[in-house]
């Protein structure tokens, strides 16, 4: 008998150490450690699996590691285990070793009560910013840490030639890591052998991809874009918003989390040492990559507005102006990939509106897009006017074919005398014009007009949007 009990409290023992080793042994090489906590006998060990999530492509459904590029993953870790408020553990990884600076995907193994956990899980970002040095089991959770505010800033030199040079201490691209964060609530029971946990980056990344069609070499001196959220103290909430399921069944972050209303337009210039991005003629291409703070456009805007400015060899300056029609958000880990097409033409507008003195439309336009806004109702005719950006001359014999002229969207949607419209606007193949008839009621309508233009053997595809604006005015 007395065998027997000795025998049991050897086994007893023995497994406790052996519990420790499992504690002990994170990771690869990289390592980890544990806030020191005794196990009980009722916990399960459980593998934690810490992935980055995966990038959003905007134009398509889905996620994909082929977005992601070096500079872009985890240089270091922590995961904070809590139940209710008091934290169960806080796990940290130790740095990677073998000249390693980075990883996609680390895990490690720890034992926990069956029951309801949640699992807050954070890269390239230390304790001490989030008032969690020190913490060990039993201790609170920082008040309203669910709702913490984080500072995420772009940095001045966010603009990227080449991803490879991101974590150069020249080019101090996110020296530490681009922040992630994330928060998981998962229930553990005996079964439960691993868990997937993921961390999710707090910026968004744009790639424009240029397409030079024109028969020059066109330069690009400036990138501007409009409704960021500026690099202000505490912009965003440290914990993303929740996710939303896609028509393909895939989940990702919904809306930008956002704790500031301001906005900023970001001007990225100096492009390429200031020499600027030239990109050659008869169908160059040049990408510009950059990150942007996670963002929602204003209700005055609506959406997202790019603009290039550009050198076209004629000594003078262009701006291109692009309405990101379909974009009013961008959330963290998106990733916005916006087809731009340069050519040698641009379209310049004459409006005719058949309304009192005083009324007159006003006409607001660019070298790609239109904008009139009309106060009375009555008839009206919108004619485009080429012009050949590298002379400055105006184009009078040009032939058109496959002419599209399409409504993107309305408001007040619906047919014509239900819209602004008494009748909606259509291309006038005969005229070379829009024409159409405003209604006596407020909104908004914005169609694309697209066309192949055929000009002394240059051949090329415009597209344009025209927004129309009702605002009506009492006369009375």
């Amino acid at each position: 008998m007395l065998l027997f009990k000795f025998m049991k409290k050897l086994l007893s023992y023995i497994c406790w150490v052996l519990a420790i080793f499992c504690l002990m042994g994170c990771g690869s090489d990289g390592g980890a450690e544990m806030i020191p906590e005794l196990p009980a006998a009722e916990r399960v060990s459980v593998k934690l699996q810490l992935g980055v999530a995966e990038s959003r492509e905007a134009t398509r459904a889905g996620y994909s590691d082929s977005l992601n590029s070096s500079g872009e993953w985890m240089k270091s870790w922590f995961v904070v285990i809590a139940s209710n408020h008091p934290i169960d553990t806080i796990i940290t990884n130790h740095p990677y070793g073998s000249g390693e600076q980075e990883r996609a995907l680390d895990d490690c193994w720890v034992r926990l009560k069956p029951g309801k956990h949640v699992f807050y899980s954070f890269a390239n970002i230390q304790p001490s910013e989030l008032g969690l040095e020190g913490k060990k089991k039993g201790d609170d959770l920082p008040a309203d840490f669910d709702r913490y505010k984080y500072h995420v800033e772009i940095p001045k030199l966010a603009f990227a030639d080449h991803w490879t040079d991101f974590g150069d201490e020249s080019q101090p691209f996110f020296k530490n890591g681009i922040p992630m964060s994330n928060r998981q609530e998962i229930d553990i029971d005996s079964n439960t052998r691993s868990i997937n946990l993921e961390v999710i980056r707090m910026v968004a990344k744009v790639e424009l991809s240029i397409t030079n069609t024109s028969s020059h070499p066109i330069t690009i001196r400036k990138v501007v874009l409009s409704d960021q959220t500026p690099n202000s103290m505490e912009n965003l909430m440290l914990f993303p918003a929740a996710d939303e399921v896609d028509n393909q069944g895939v989940a990702h972050v919904g809306k930008p989390n956002l704790c500031t209303l301001q906005k900023q337009v970001v001007t990225y210039e100096g492009l390429n040492n200031g020499e600027g991005y030239t990109v050659s003629a008869h169908g160059g291409k040049q990408y510009i990559r950059f990150y942007v703070n996670e963002s929602e456009a204003t209700d005055e805007n609506k959406y997202f507005v790019l603009q290039l400015h550009t050198d076209d060899g004629n000594g003078g300056e262009l701006t291109r102006r692009y309405a990101m029609l379909n974009w009013r958000q961008m959330c963290r880990n998106d990733f916005r990939l916006i087809p731009i097409q340069l050519d040698d033409y641009a379209i310049e507008w004459q409006v005719e509106a058949f309304s009192p003195i005083g009324v007159l439309p006003q006409v607001e336009e660019d070298n790609n897009n239109l904008t009139v806004t009309f106060g009375y109702y009555g008839e009206f005719h919108i004619i485009p006017k080429i012009r050949k950006i590298s002379n400055q001359q105006l184009v009078d014999s040009w032939n058109i074919s496959n002419q599209q002229f399409t409504e993107v969207v309305s408001t007040p949607a619906g047919d014509a005398e239900t819209c602004i419209f008494d009748a909606k606007p259509y291309w006038n193949a005969a005229a070379k014009r829009i024409e159409g008839e405003m209604g006596n009621r407020s909104g908004t309508s914005v169609y694309q007009l697209r066309m192949t233009l055929d000009e002394n053997g240059d051949r090329l595809t415009l597209s344009r949007k025209v927004r129309f604006v009702m605002n009506s005015v009492n006369l009375k």
